[in-house]
């Protein structure tokens, strides 16, 4: 049975010193050991993205973003109501634990949300909700960007 989902709300200060903790840059001495790390990076987005497309349609409600740097990090976007619920957070969680046993990866996911679609300009029909990441099966939230209403709708009580 898997542990409940546990969040934690942070000031954007906050927020940003543990979420920069997994910018560290891994030292990858050799290209070989560039090219074990850059197998388990596609491994883990790999696992994220099969997981979120059980449920919901990439580009309309979500994409995982192939962008890298040489470190535990990696992230994505949803762009629907739809896929802006519990349920994604609990995917992401059970998806980085299922490559991931050691807890090390970051998963950041922008939530830029389509409420307008005949709108003329961006602005008009994105709702920006903020931003959160899973790291070793703890949702962090920017709770500084995030109202409580939309924390809610992730599952946060907080």
């Amino acid at each position: 049975m898997k542990a409940p989902l546990k969040f934690v709300v942070l000031r954007a200060d906050a927020f940003r010193a543990v979420y920069h903790k997994a910018f560290k840059e891994l030292k990858l001495e050799t290209e070989a050991d560039k090219k074990t790390f850059l197998d388990e990076l596609r491994k883990v987005q790999s696992a994220v993205e099969r997981a979120l497309r059980r449920n919901w349609k990439k580009v309309d409600d979500f994409e995982v973003d192939d962008d890298f740097l040489y470190c535990y990090h990696t992230c994505g976007g949803i762009y629907s109501d739809r896929i802006f619920c519990k349920a994604y957070v609990t995917t992401i969680r059970d998806a980085l634990q299922s490559v991931d046993s050691h807890g090390r990866w970051t998963y950041h996911t922008a939530c830029e949300i389509l409420v307008n679609p005949g709108a003329k300009t961006t602005g008009e029909a994105v709702e920006i909700r903020g931003e959160f990441f899973v790291r070793s099966g703890t949702c962090y939230i920017n709770g500084t960007e995030m109202k409580r209403k939309w924390r809610t709708q992730l599952g946060c009580d907080e």
